[in-house]
């Protein structure tokens, strides 16, 4: 009995919340000040899986998401989270190493929310132009107050910007936050959670560059092209003896040796592989709307040749110059990735009128090699494959703009 009561006493402890029937019922109980205490955590996780958990639902009911004001109540999640992040940091505590016990238990918790709100605006953002724009203008409204729910910071600081100003408040440096936060270290030396937290914001930063000149520009003001560029060098951030910032190279040697390892995806063995894709896929969305990103890419060879690789690659180097089967050669092209391709040969003086002079010599040089192609990726090799993957493209559309008049004829 003395048990009995003893239970009873801690189910009155713990806090009740609302009923939640429907769509509209959770939406506003996500737009509540958030609460990091266990018991809660675990809640908002639950509803925002159980309405927003999966592709099927987003893609269903993303349009009422966005009208009930969701994004907006998940990214203020996000924001209060980084608050708190940042108050333990401030007092010397950092969240994704340095705590102990209950705290630790918090943060994981708190990382797991954060988890599954960046997995629904994944797939909030797929396919729905206006959920897009509504993530990459989120603006957290500064009132007067210097905090506001739960003691949090309205302006925190962030160092993804050049800027000494920049602050986290809209939605590209909020989900830039989780793609930065682990700038200093390698891909093997993120723990497993926050990998994954990463990946999920590249998915977001992905899906919200696609078609969206304002998110892509947005992203390239704040300086995350580069810092997408180094991630996918292997570059990490650390600091000299004096305290100032600085790059160096983190990756192992692959088979062909160190000149050819950063210049494709990692295999499917490694578990940041699909961070890799979602990094290139961002920025050749970025290149499409944003020429400032294409022409920053173009600027540097290796990321040519990931960005190339991650597009699908050169399956046939015989068809791409003239002696082999076209389909099998190259997928159907990006716009973005034809924008640092086109780049890349104005950059070397390579453009225009003397395409078809470089693609005959391009022809001789495969040729004289019976059809095999160095490994070493020279740079004459790198614009012999630029000129040949445009030319292709060119006379893809040529035949297919001659089917399609072909079809209209015989209607």
């Amino acid at each position: 009995q003395h048990q009995q009561q003893q239970q009873q006493q801690q189910q009155q402890s713990i806090p009740s919340h609302p009923i939640i029937k429907d769509l509209s019922d959770a939406i506003k109980f996500l737009s509540q000040p958030l609460s990091l205490d266990g018991y809660n955590l675990n809640h908002v996780e639950y509803v925002i899986s159980m309405y927003m958990g999966s592709m099927a639902q987003c893609r269903i009911h993303g349009k009422e998401i966005n009208r009930l004001g969701g994004i907006d109540h998940l990214m203020t999640i996000l924001y209060t989270l980084i608050g708190y992040w940042k108050l333990k940091e401030q007092s010397g505590k950092n969240a994704s190493g340095s705590l102990e016990g209950s705290e630790q238990d918090t943060y994981e918790l708190e990382l797991q929310v954060a988890n599954v709100i960046l997995g629904a605006l994944r797939d909030l953002s797929c396919g729905n132009a206006l959920n897009r724009i509504q993530i990459g203008q989120y603006d957290y409204q500064i009132q007067s107050k210097e905090t506001c729910g739960n003691d949090v910071p309205v302006v925190i600081s962030t160092d993804i910007s050049t800027s000494a100003n920049a602050r986290i408040y809209n939605g590209i440096r909020i989900t830039s936050f989780f793609i930065t936060r682990h700038a200093h270290q390698t891909w093997e030396e993120i723990p497993k959670a926050e990998l994954k937290s990463m990946t999920n914001a590249l998915g977001v930063a992905r899906n919200i560059t696609h078609s969206t000149p304002y998110n892509c520009k947005a992203l390239h003001e704040t300086g995350m092209t580069s810092v997408f560029i180094d991630r996918l060098l292997g570059k990490v951030q650390s600091a000299d003896q004096n305290g100032n910032a600085t790059l160096s190279l983190s990756f192992a040697k692959s088979h062909l040796g160190e000149i050819a390892s950063c210049r494709s995806l990692p295999d499917s063995s490694k578990p940041w592989r699909e961070a890799c894709y979602r990094l290139a896929g961002t920025l050749i969305n970025m290149a499409e709307k944003c020429r400032d990103a294409a022409i920053e890419c173009a600027g540097d060879e290796d990321i040519i040749w990931i960005l190339i690789d991650s597009w699908g690659g050169v399956k046939d180097w015989n068809a791409l110059f003239d002696t082999g089967d076209l389909k099998k050669a190259i997928p159907v092209l990006h716009l973005g990735l034809f924008a640092v391709l086109t780049e890349k040969l104005r950059m070397e003086g390579e453009e225009g009128d003397c395409r078809e002079q470089v693609m005959n010599e391009a022809r001789l040089r495969v040729r004289s090699k019976n059809g095999h192609v160095d490994e070493i990726h020279s740079k004459r090799m790198l614009l012999d494959v630029i000129h040949g993957i445009l030319e292709n493209e060119k006379r893809r559309k040529l035949r297919a703009q001659e089917r399609e008049n072909s079809r209209k004829a015989n209607r």
